[in-house]
């Protein structure tokens, strides 16, 4: 409720100095407009006159308003959320305020406190401000975990006619479907590597690679993903035989 009742009481209050008697109050807007009941409904300057009706005698001076009640804020409920998910009010939700007269600002501020695989707490500071800047403030808890499944494209298998080398079958020069393991993850701290098995059959140009493929998630070193690739390098193309000229024998 922003309104206040202006009394005789309150002028004397302010200067204790006036003469006693019995006096009238009136108060203007600046364009002495009356003020219904002497009750001021918004924040602002305005005419007092008092007339003291034992003496006739009156005089008039300036009344300012001002807003010095702060708003009060109530904060959204703490909140787990995946660390993948959107921190944004949208999906963590916003405060309450009331105030007494004006219009409300409001601000947030983070105070992240994160591992290197996003999981943790954001303390957020909800502040909300009227327009004298009178403010008040709250704290919302910001609770990140993993709840993810982590989906890998492991790289397919791939068969290949000899000659090849052991060198270019290296993931880096295999085309992106054959090469690496594909993942993404906010969450967790991710890396592969491999080994390989190499088998040779039918000699050096036919061979098979069983390519051991681990993901190891730093943020969890217990925790892996593992896949078994196969490349093979087969000899596909027949010998070429040229047979003797044909004879005639006695």
């Amino acid at each position: 409720d922003c309104s206040i009742e202006i009394t005789i009481d309150m002028i004397q209050a302010a200067d204790p100095c006036m003469s006693p008697g019995i006096y009238d109050l009136t108060v203007m807007d600046l364009d002495s407009n009356l003020i219904p009941g002497n009750t001021i409904t918004e924040v602002g300057t305005f005419i007092g006159e008092v007339s003291n009706t034992t003496t006739g005698n009156s005089c008039w001076g300036y009344i300012h308003t001002e807003d010095k009640i702060a708003p009060d804020i109530e904060c959204p409920n703490d909140v787990t959320i995946d660390c993948q998910d959107d921190i944004h009010p949208d999906n963590t939700g916003y405060p309450d305020a009331t105030d007494n007269c004006d219009s409300l600002r409001y601000e947030y501020h983070d105070d992240a406190m994160l591992d290197n695989c996003n999981t943790g707490i954001i303390i957020r500071r909800w502040i909300v401000f009227d327009a004298f800047g009178n403010s008040d403030s709250c704290d919302q808890i910001i609770n990140l975990i993993d709840n993810s499944i982590l989906r890998v494209n492991w790289p397919d298998d791939i068969t290949l006619s000899c000659p090849v080398e052991l060198d270019e079958l290296h993931p880096d020069q295999l085309s992106r479907r054959y090469a690496r393991p594909l993942y993404n993850s906010r969450c967790r701290d991710l890396a592969d590597n491999y080994r390989d098995e190499v088998y040779y059959e039918c000699g050096p140009a036919s061979f098979k690679i069983l390519r051991h493929w681990v993901i190891r998630d730093w943020c969890d070193t217990d925790t892996t993903w593992r896949h078994v690739q196969t490349l093979k390098v087969i000899d596909t193309v027949p010998p070429d035989i040229v047979c003797p000229d044909d004879i005639t024998l006695d």
